[in-house]
């Protein structure tokens, strides 16, 4: 376990960079692990985009399953693969693992710009779906397409995270044919998770998937 500072006046953050600083973490009283979208040691730029759809009241399971299907769908157009998983919740994420190289860098901005305007694009083809505000009087029936996960220092569940909740379910990492069968979020649990990854493909080629988001960024430019 080790400690850095970015440029922050807020301080010092940890990251762990092994299992034993996990364990330490556990020991220490951790059940949850939320993870910024970048990793050590450059923490200047993104390295995955994380699109979150959280359902309000009224949202079927058969609704959040297009919702997610649609996200995938606009990020292959726009050249990008992308890779789902539950939140131990009761919403998923659609991560897309961004290139490292010099070249291929986008800053916090960019990343949260292009994640905003995806969602922009889903909410501008069905308003009555989907909306962007965050305000809980407005999510009746309707699915929040919550971007602001990929602003520098925000977070989001670690794929594989424990949550503190009924069950103590798991972010589990899924398969696409997955979310259109009988996929039920809360049979991944801190009990029954060990033994799936035994048998899951899930997320396989998950970093040779990492790719810059530049000319996707020009692509969906013409679509907001």
């Amino acid at each position: 376990m080790s400690k850095i500072r970015p440029s922050s006046s807020k301080g010092k953050y940890l990251y762990l960079d092994a299992t034993s600083g996990i364990l330490s973490a556990v020991q220490n009283g951790a059940v949850e692990f939320h993870t910024w979208g970048a990793s050590v040691p450059d923490i200047k730029h993104p390295d995955r985009i994380t699109m979150d759809l959280d359902p309000g009241p009224g949202i079927e399971w058969a609704d959040l399953v297009k919702g997610t299907e649609l996200t995938r769908t606009l990020l292959e157009k726009l050249g990008l693969k992308c890779f789902l998983k539950t939140t131990g919740g009761k919403g998923l994420h659609v991560v897309t693992p961004l290139a490292y190289g010099a070249k291929d860098k986008v800053s916090w901005k960019e990343a949260k710009a292009f994640a905003q305007g995806v969602c922009q694009w889903m909410a501008n083809d069905e308003p009555e779906r989907y909306l962007l505000n965050m305000s809980k009087k407005m999510r009746k029936g309707k699915i929040f397409l919550d971007y602001l996960r990929n602003d520098r220092m925000a977070t989001a569940v670690a794929v594989l995270s424990p949550r503190a909740r009924k069950g103590a379910t798991v972010s589990m990492p899924v398969t696409w044919p997955q979310l259109r069968g009988d996929l039920d979020p809360t049979r991944y649990t801190i009990r029954s998770v060990p033994a799936l990854l035994a048998k899951t493909k899930a997320w396989q080629g998950y970093d040779d998937a990492a790719t810059s988001i530049k000319a996707a960024i020009k692509k969906l430019a013409g679509k907001v």
